[in-house]
C-alpha cells in the first residue's frame, strides 16, 4: 500500500540527550526533574532541559520537538476552529515526513522540521489559513525558497485539494540572527500571530532573549499570546513554487515505478492500482 499511514495515537518518548555540563552521575536525576507536567492543553511533561533550551542554555538553543509541540497543542485548544498543529515528535520517531491528511478547505497551521531526514534541524511554519484552496504559504526565519523532496511529500500529506498542483507561497518572515538557532522560536511566533490574523510578513520581533523568556511565560501559564513585536511595512512575498501530485494516493514523484494511463494520461503506481508490482 502506497498510501501514507497515519502516526499512532501514543508512543512512549525517550529523553536522552543531555547538556554537556550535566555531570553523568545526575544524568537520571537531571532527566526526571519536570519542569511542567501533561495537562489538557500539553499531551507530555515537558522537562527542564526543555526550558534550558528555550532559554539558550542547553544545546545552543535550538528548539526541540517537544516544545514546538507543546506550544502547538496550546494554541490548538486556544483556536479549535483551525487544524493542523499534528505532533512533529510522530513523524521524527517515524523517521518519515508524514501527517494525517486534513479535511478540504481547513485552515491549518503545522510547525515541521525541514531538515528531519537530512542532516541539521530547521523549523518553518505553514499556513493555510486564508489561503485559497491548493494554496499553502510557508514561514521560514531564514528567507529560504528550497523545498527538499521530504518537505514536498509531508505537504501532500497534509493538505488535502482537488487538483494535481499544490501552490507553494513563500513568505518574508522576520529574519533570524545569523549564527543563531532562533527559527523554533519565530516559528511558533509566527503561528501565533497568524491565529490572530496577524500577517507575520508586517511584524519585526524584539530581541532573541526577549522572545525566548515570552515562550517561557507562555507556556508556563499554558496560553499562547501575541510575541512582542513592532509594526512594519508589508513584505512583498518571496517566490511561489509548485508541487505536483501523482496517482490516487496524491503525492509527488517518489522516483518509484510508475503507468501512464492512456485514457486520464495521469500517472499512476502499478501496487496501488492493484497490478502487482
Amino acid at each position: 500500500d502506497d498510501s501514507p499511514q497515519d502516526p499512532p495515537a501514543a508512543v512512549n518518548i525517550s529523553v536522552s540527550d543531555v547538556s554537556s555540563r550535566i555531570d553523568p552521575d545526575d544524568l537520571m536525576d537531571y532527566e526526571a526533574t519536570v519542569w511542567l507536567r501533561a495537562s489538557p492543553t500539553r499531551k507530555m511533561d515537558l522537562r527542564l532541559k526543555e526550558k534550558e533550551r528555550i532559554l539558550g542554555t542547553h544545546d545552543d538553543g535550538l528548539l526541540d520537538d517537544a516544545i514546538i509541540d507543546d506550544a502547538m497543542n496550546i494554541l490548538s485548544q486556544q483556536f479549535p476552529n483551525i487544524t493542523g498543529f499534528q505532533s512533529c515528535t510522530l513523524v521524527k520517531l517515524h523517521n518519515s515526513m508524514r501527517f494525517k491528511k486534513e479535511e478540504m478547505g481547513a485552515s491549518i497551521l503545522q510547525i515541521f522540521n525541514t531538515e528531519l531526514i537530512g542532516t541539521g534541524s530547521h523549523w518553518v511554519l505553514l499556513s493555510t489559513v486564508n489561503c485559497k484552496p491548493g494554496c499553502v504559504k510557508i514561514y521560514d526565519s531564514v528567507r529560504s525558497s528550497y523545498i527538499n523532496e521530504d518537505v514536498q511529500a509531508a505537504i501532500c500529506s497534509l493538505v488535502a485539494t482537488k487538483g494535481d498542483l499544490i501552490t507553494v507561497q513563500f513568505e518574508s518572515s522576520d529574519l533570524q540572527a545569523e549564527e543563531s538557532n532562533d527559527c523554533g522560536v519565530i516559528s511558533i511566533a509566527n503561528m501565533v500571530m497568524v491565529a490572530n490574523g496577524i500577517d507575520p510578513a508586517t511584524v519585526e520581533y524584539s530581541g532573541s532573549m526577549e522572545l525566548r523568556n515570552f515562550l517561557v511565560t507562555c507556556l508556563e501559564k499554558g496560553e499562547m499570546s501575541v510575541f512582542p513585536h513592532s509594526q512594519v511595512e508589508t513584505r512583498q512575498s518571496l517566490s511561489t513554487s509548485y508541487i505536483e501530485r501523482f496517482c490516487s494516493c496524491h503525492m509527488p514523484d517518489d522516483h518509484r515505478l510508475y503507468f501512464e494511463c492512456d485514457k486520464c494520461e495521469n500517472f499512476y503506481h502499478p501496487k496501488r492500482e492493484g497490478y502487482g508490482d
